[in-house]
């Protein structure tokens, strides 16, 4: 369909150069004609001036002849091409491709017009334009707003839209016009930021930072929010090593263009509290020595401190128990730097220290005779109730004995006793006095 107009237009215009040559070519005929009749009536010397007007006639009709067979050939070659065209109705990937880059090249509108595409802030130009004259004159071209006498337009934002200008070919006789259809697109704009945070930001070690910001986009693209340099994200909690100056970018991008944002954030130095190491509880029994070495440290290098409350000595954190000091004692440990302190407690468990069993006897010394029982009476007793264990040994291997009559004599008996961890002796001397017995007849004294 395209073609079939611009065949539609070179005809034409071939048509109307071929009507204006033939209206040139009889008006030189004639005068030719006339020029012949006058020239009968002059003399032979005007014989050089006649074959000049014939030789003009005669270039004349030649022209005429030429660009007529011009027409007839281009007319040709034109059906040509269509007839080929509708003779291979499918293409080659080849030919689709260039018939495809072609389209791109020369864009036309739905209206048939030529169309011309650029963006807001580019030049409009037709750097190839050109017109063809058939007699050679030179050509001047006009253009309708808003292109320039030069045939320029410099666009700005806010010329986004549809735009027909006229561009016109004159040979100072004739012209001919052509309307074309310039596009002018949106340019794309790089979104916005909004900051719903102050710009410069003052925390504390310790503290939680958050960045507030949005995006948007005057051409309705979705936008990316992203944190580079000290954040990569909206919120940070900060450490005790952060303490100066950092710097956070905030790039918006619809995928084209991109904008950015600074943020500064200080991050003062805060004093922390010494950590004292965890102190176990202590055993110890009455009249020993405690001494507790305590530690402490302080993460910003602070000299620390330490003190003991009682019963331990509050600088050196030192007791020596005695008996009677049994029981458990809570101790509490502080540890300041002069401005943060810290306090850890533990516990002193004093034993009580154990005594022995005691063996309280009535008498040291038992006195009985041949044939008595022996009792010895003694009273054990321990302080802690601890349980006791009680032995005798010797002579004697219970507290009490039955003697006979070959007992007689000096013994000795020894008490044991001992609560597991003390024990203690005590000794008894028995003496068993010697009885005279009647004598007695021989069982066969009388047979």
């Amino acid at each position: 369909m395209k073609k079939s107009r611009i065949k539609s237009v070179i005809l034409a215009v071939l048509l109307v150069v071929v009507i204006i040559s033939l209206v040139g070519c009889v008006k030189l005929q004639k005068k030719a004609s006339d020029d012949k009749a006058a020239d009968d009536k002059k003399t032979d010397d005007k014989s050089d001036d006649k074959k000049k007007e014939e030789k003009t006639a005669s270039s004349a009709k030649d022209g005429a002849e030429k660009i007529s067979k011009d027409a007839e050939k281009i007319e040709k070659t034109v059906n040509a091409t269509e007839k080929t065209e509708k003779k291979d109705t499918t293409p080659s990937k080849t030919e689709t491709k260039k018939q495809e880059t072609a389209a791109e090249d020369k864009p036309e509108a739905d209206d048939g017009l030529p169309v011309k595409k650029v963006v807001e802030g580019e030049l409009v130009s037709f750097p190839n334009l050109k017109a063809v004259d058939p007699d050679g004159d030179p050509i001047t071209y006009t253009f309708t707003a808003p292109m320039d006498s030069t045939g320029r337009w410099q666009t700005r934002e806010g010329d986004a839209g549809e735009h027909v200008i006229t561009i016109t070919a004159s040979d100072g006789k004739n012209e001919v016009s052509q309307q074309v259809k310039i596009i002018v697109e949106t340019k794309n704009k790089a979104p916005t930021i909004t900051l719903n945070s102050p710009k410069e930001v003052t925390v504390k070690e310790g503290d939680t930072i958050e960045i507030k910001a949005e995006a948007t986009d005057e051409d309705n693209d979705p936008v990316t929010i992203t944190f580079s340099g000290w954040m990569d994200g909206p919120t940070r909690t900060t450490t005790y090593d952060d303490a100066g100056t950092h710097t956070v970018t905030i790039t918006a991008s619809d995928g084209n263009k991109e904008s950015t944002e600074e943020i500064t954030i200080t991050v003062s130095n805060t004093n922390r509290a010494p950590e004292i190491t965890e102190i176990a509880d202590l055993k110890v029994t009455e009249g020993d020595e405690v001494k507790v070495d305590a530690e402490a440290t302080d993460a910003d290098g602070d000299e620390v401190t330490i003190t003991f409350s009682a019963p331990l000595g509050a600088q050196d954190g030192v007791w020596t128990t005695k008996q009677g000091d049994a029981g458990t004692y809570e101790v509490e440990v502080t540890a300041t730097d002069g401005e943060k302190e810290a306090k850890e407690t533990f516990k002193i468990i004093v034993q009580s220290l154990n005594k022995a069993p005691v063996i309280d006897l009535a008498s040291t010394t038992i006195n009985v005779d041949e044939g008595e029982t022996v009792m010895i009476d003694a009273d054990i007793t321990d302080e802690e109730n601890d349980e006791l264990t009680i032995t005798y040994s010797g002579w004697m291997t219970s507290d009490t004995y039955q003697t006979d009559y070959d007992d007689a004599g000096t013994h000795a008996v020894t008490i044991t006793v001992t609560d597991g961890i003390n024990t203690v002796t005590e000794e008894v001397t028995v003496i068993v006095a010697d009885m005279n017995r009647p004598p007695t007849f021989d069982p066969g004294a009388f047979i």
